[in-house]
Order: structure tokens, then C-alpha cells, then sequence
């Protein structure tokens, strides 16, 4: 008896120092780490109503500036993209930004090379996420992938999902730094400065990723949830430096074309943009710089004011220019 006396006052005092030690982590992580932070919270459980919502990869994230699309078009605008989110990870933004906040007028969704390959990489890092798992949208839509029941009611166990770089990372939130990229975002967006493509160009990204029905399914899911709420959708394949067809899965434009097409929903390539042949609008081949998303901002809200019917009810077509 005495024994088992002995064990219940070690494993608790054993949850509560790893309990202890995993709020120190996760309070130095938020601090570092704020801006993902803020993001994901302000997606998850934010209230503040946008008449335009942009979802997408880093194609997205550093793409699209808020401020530009809202100073044009005299609308508000959030950037909910995510660094290397495929359509499983949109679909989850989707939802759970619906969740709470009122429904946009406008949804785009941008597509990148990798959107519709969901097996190979479900989560770019789930690591954002696992503060948010009493969100019922959030736990349900990692749990085919994640321990997450354990993670909800053992948090301490989390630490076997942070690597070296997090924890490090972590302490150096509690002597002030943060990820310098924290410094320039606004409403999601985050600038990658004025870096400018080198040339002659050295592709680094020929991955030829799976159309995967599982991705198909969730994009046509989104689109079934714009329709219930009323939102005008529309898609969008975001510029790139000297595009090449060999670069990309053969059925990748053609199965964006068809859920485009048998929905009626707007697909706007801006690949064919003559501007974009301009390699100093680029930080890599597959992302803009600073002078770069000015344009492209202004490209989107001008197509947001000019072309835009905001009849909902039959999805009108937008074509780019």
C-alpha cells in the first residue's frame, strides 16, 4: 500500500513539472512565434467580419496585401493563407473561419502545384494547430492524422511533435526575438521584401505532385459550402516565373477547369501575365517580392471592382484580362 502511495505521488508530480514545462514552452513559442500564433487564432476564433477572404499556400500568404485590396476595391479583406496548405488544410481554414466569423461576399482560392496531393503531406505543420484542439473542427479534421486525443488531455505529450528548432526557438521568445517575418504581416499577408530573382535561373521545383481524389472530393466540398452560404467563389493559379508545362502533373490545369466548369465557378490563371515575365517582380521562381504583390494586389482587387457581378446566385464567370 505503501508503495502504490509512493507511485501516485510521482506520477503526479510528474504530470504537473511536464505540464509546467509545457506551458513555459508554449508560452515562449506564442511570443516567437506570434504572428502564427495571432493567425490561427484570428481564423479559429475571431468575430471581425471580411467581405473578401483569401485562402492558399504561401502563394497566398506572401501574395495577396490586405491593405492594397481594401484601399481599391472599398471593401474589407482577410488573408487566411497558410504556408504550405493543400485543399485538406484549406478546407479546415474554411470551416473553422466560418465557424466564427459571418460569411464573406468573396472567396478566393488559390491553387498551387501541391493542392490536391493529400496523402503525401496532410499537414505542412500541425504544430499550428494543437492549441486550438477544443475547436471540434480542428480536432476532427487532424485526427485521421494526429494523436490528437492525446494531445487534448495530455498536452505535456506534445513534445514529441516540437523539433529542436521549436524549442529553441521557444527559449528565444523569452529574451524578446520573434520570427522576423512577425514584423511584416498585415491581416495575414507577409511581405518577403524587395529580394529579387537571380539570374540565370536554377528551377528547383519539378515535382510533378498526385491529383488525388481525396483532393478533388475536398475542393468540391468548399464549393458545396460556398453555394449553402451564399458566397461567391472563385479560383486562381497565382504567377510564376517562366512557367513550363513539363513543371506541372498534365492533369492538374484540366482537373481545375473541370470543377471550375461544371460549377460555374470563375478560374483565373495569371500565369499568361506578360507583366510576370519580369524577373524582378520575383523572389524565387514561385513567389513574388515586394514590387511584385503590389501589382499583383492591384491585379486582384481591379478584377474584385471591375468585373465582379455580386449576384451569388449563379456564380457569374470573371476571365482575366
Amino acid at each position: 500500500m505503501r508503495y502504490l502511495k509512493y507511485l501516485i505521488v510521482f506520477s503526479c508530480s510528474s504530470f504537473v513539472i511536464l505540464y509546467l514545462l509545457y506551458r513555459l514552452y508554449i508560452i515562449g513559442y506564442n511570443k516567437y512565434y506570434s504572428y502564427e500564433y495571432k493567425h490561427i487564432n484570428e481564423i479559429v476564433n475571431g468575430r471581425t467580419a471580411n467581405d473578401i477572404l483569401f485562402i492558399g499556400s504561401s502563394r497566398t500568404v506572401h501574395h495577396i496585401n490586405p491593405k492594397l485590396i481594401d484601399s481599391i476595391t472599398g471593401m474589407g479583406s482577410y488573408n487566411a493563407g497558410v504556408d504550405g496548405a493543400n485543399l485538406l488544410e484549406m478546407s479546415l481554414i474554411l470551416k473553422s473561419y466560418l465557424n466564427s466569423h459571418p460569411p464573406p461576399q468573396i472567396l478566393f482560392i488559390d491553387l498551387a502545384i501541391s493542392s490536391f496531393a493529400i496523402d503525401s503531406l496532410p499537414f505542412r505543420d500541425p504544430n499550428l494547430y494543437y492549441q486550438h484542439l477544443n475547436n471540434q473542427i480542428i480536432y476532427k479534421g487532424l485526427k485521421p492524422y494526429k494523436r490528437v486525443f492525446l494531445f487534448k488531455y495530455l498536452p505535456f505529450t506534445l513534445f514529441t511533435e516540437a523539433n529542436d528548432l521549436l524549442k529553441q526557438n521557444s527559449i528565444r521568445g523569452y529574451i524578446g526575438e520573434s520570427d522576423p517575418l512577425t514584423k511584416k504581416s498585415y491581416k495575414g499577408f507577409v511581405d518577403y521584401g524587395p529580394d529579387t530573382l537571380a539570374l540565370p535561373l536554377k528551377k528547383r521545383y519539378r515535382i510533378n505532385y498526385p491529383i488525388e481524389k481525396k483532393g478533388k472530393a475536398l475542393l468540391q466540398e468548399m464549393v458545396s459550402i460556398c453555394k449553402k452560404k451564399n458566397i461567391q467563389l472563385i479560383f486562381t493559379y497565382a504567377p510564376e516565373y517562366q512557367p513550363e508545362e513539363k513543371d506541372y502533373n498534365p492533369k492538374l490545369f484540366p482537373t481545375i477547369k473541370e470543377i471550375s466548369s461544371s460549377y460555374n465557378i470563375p478560374f483565373v490563371d495569371f500565369r499568361t501575365e506578360r507583366v510576370f515575365e519580369n524577373h524582378r517582380l520575383f523572389k524565387n521562381e514561385h513567389h513574388l517580392n515586394h514590387y511584385g504583390v503590389e501589382i499583383y494586389s492591384a491585379m486582384i482587387a481591379k478584377e474584385i471592382k471591375n468585373r465582379l457581378t455580386f449576384s451569388n446566385k449563379n456564380y457569374a464567370p470573371l476571365t482575366s484580362k
